[in-house]
């Protein structure tokens, strides 16, 4: 009885999400690549440096999920003993089916457009107001600290049960690709003064 409404439950629930999730964040990278692919015209040029590419299915976003699939859990298990009811929605496909799947795939696709159209837009003369230009890897840059904190904040907000190693892997998959970027960007971004506004970002630290 507890092996089946205990722990094949929790491991339902995790495997169906895990699937859900990894599936997800890998399309919400590569989606990014394709919908930027529109706006330079199919040229094949990348946006997003290779550190980048590499790292974010082993660096970025590999541990949380893992632990995920380890200890999440939406009940505790004398909950899930008590009411055999609970073991039913796995019975009808209710956690892993093809309309499931589908919306998690649409929402990649959505949000990997966003990852790109929102930077592309948002910041197009950063630069132009102290006479340079900005470049495809500032727009690189912008927009895949974009997809590794969305994909971080979408497993965050999808799971049940935090542990301490649970919020420190999540805060350090993000930590650790602004600090990569920070060491591989800081000389050109604090030689280079970006202008936003009223606010003058760079070349001699954090001018008004």
């Amino acid at each position: 009885k507890r092996l089946m409404f205990v722990y094949g439950r929790w491991n339902y629930r995790r495997a169906s999400k895990v699937v859900c999730y990894i599936f997800y964040k890998n399309v919400l990278c590569s989606g990014s690549l394709f919908w930027y692919a529109i706006f330079n015209g199919w040229a094949g040029q990348k946006i997003f440096c290779e550190l980048a590419n590499q790292g974010f299915n082993i660096f970025f976003s590999c541990v949380p999920v893992l632990l995920l699939g380890i200890n999440d859990r939406d009940v505790s298990a004398e909950t899930a003993s008590a009411y055999p009811q609970l073991y039913t929605p796995g019975l009808r496909d209710a956690y892993f089916n093809p309309a499931i799947f589908q919306g998690w795939i649409a929402q990649a696709l959505y949000e990997g457009l966003l990852c790109i159209a929102l930077p592309l837009f948002a910041m197009p003369r950063a630069l132009e107001e102290v006479g340079m230009m900005t470049s495809l890897w500032e727009f690189g840059a912008l927009s895949f600290t974009c997809v590794v904190f969305i994909a971080n904040v979408k497993l965050f907000l999808n799971q049940y049960r935090f542990t301490a190693a649970h919020v420190a892997w999540l805060l350090l998959s993000v930590g650790l690709w602004l600090g990569l970027a920070s060491l591989w960007g800081g000389f050109l971004f604090w030689t280079r003064p970006v202008k936003l506004g009223f606010l003058t970002l760079g070349g001699e630290g954090l001018l008004f």
